[in-house]
């Protein structure tokens, strides 16, 4: 195992569609903070095949090889660099525009990407802290966490209606893929095994032909069934809930802010209004409307309530309520 990093970690997980990428962004809007996006679960070649074979099955890294992975998260990479930039400590990242420029320019000409990790890769003799997102799969999990070691692991949780509602907007906007009959096999396969499953909701016959709307709902409590051995095996382990936060997001962030020991800055705040239509917003992210972290405010977080049917809503509580329940026992209190 190795003993020293440069700098100390937080690790955010949570099921896809269910806001990380908005709250990644407010940890990221700290001036002390850089966020590398998906750096496991999507940009996993930046690592090499050995060293990302062994952090997903050694239980560990040796030194050397997580000074690999260090290097990995020190690089400036389109990829893992994601907008909206803020206002950061040390260098060229005090200026956010000339950083979206000098990304957007080697998104657009490849070429240049090295002269934008020339400028932006992290040095050591910063005192940065890293957020790394990630809302793959958690299988493997455990041996990741035990290799990278973070000073912090935040699970974060939303609505299972609202959850699956993107997920399936997403879908009919032709944004995300529908699930395959593969995917299908392999989630009833899971939950044949699962203890949850087998507790709670051994009444449910999986044998017979399930709506999409059921599988989705299947995959959120087989995910979440993950998280919870992971909270319970890891004293850094924090729930989060991405709608206590939405209620009321300065109170919310400034007790998780003090929790990871990090101070706000003018930038939380502006990002807070701006993510959340209350103020006008100038430089973009990377993503479009479906993606995008800023929301005009018309944004309702329990638009499902009205976009769903009874019958769908009752369906993906018939399946995914109890679970619902054992996460908010685990949940940090944000008062």
């Amino acid at each position: 195992m190795h003993k020293s990093k440069n700098f100390p970690i937080f690790l955010l997980m949570g099921f896809p569609r269910s806001g990380t990428t908005w709250f990644s962004n407010l940890i990221n809007s700290s001036e002390s903070v850089i966020y590398r996006h998906e750096l496991i679960g999507r940009n996993y070649s930046m690592l090499g095949d050995r060293v990302f074979s062994e952090l997903k099955y050694a239980e560990g890294l040796s030194a050397a090889d997580y000074e690999i992975v260090e290097n990995a998260i020190k690089k400036a990479h389109i990829e893992t660099d994601k907008p909206p930039f803020f206002k950061k400590k040390y260098g060229l990242r005090k200026f956010p525009k000339i950083q979206y420029m000098f990304w957007s320019l080697a998104k657009i000409l490849p070429r240049t990407a090295r002269l934008y990790d020339y400028f932006y890769r992290l040095r050591s003799k910063h005192d940065w802290k890293i957020l790394i997102k990630e809302t793959r799969s958690l299988t493997d999990m455990r041996s990741m966490i035990l290799g990278l070691q973070p000073s912090a692991l935040l699970f974060l949780v939303r609505t299972p209606q609202a959850t699956i509602l993107s997920h399936l907007k997403g879908v009919q906007k032709k944004k995300m893929g529908p699930i395959s009959p593969d995917v299908k096999k392999r989630l009833l396969l899971e939950a044949s095994d699962s203890a949850f499953f087998k507790a709670h909701l051994s009444h449910k016959h999986l044998h017979t032909e399930l709506q999409d709307i059921e599988f989705y709902a299947i995959n959120w409590v087989l995910y979440h069934e993950k998280a919870l051995a992971l909270k319970t095996e890891f004293a850094s382990a924090s729930i989060y809930f991405y709608d206590d936060i939405m209620e009321n997001p300065p109170q919310q962030i400034a007790q998780i802010f003090s929790m990871l020991g990090l101070e706000i800055c003018d930038e939380v705040a502006n990002y807070i209004a701006q993510s959340s239509g209350q103020k006008s917003n100038f430089l973009k992210d990377a993503g479009d409307q479906y993606y995008s972290v800023y929301r005009d405010n018309s944004f309702n977080k329990d638009s499902w309530m009205e976009e769903l049917t009874q019958e769908e809503i009752e369906l993906i509580n018939s399946y995914c309520k109890t679970m619902y329940e054992e996460l908010g026992k685990l949940k940090i209190q944000c008062n």
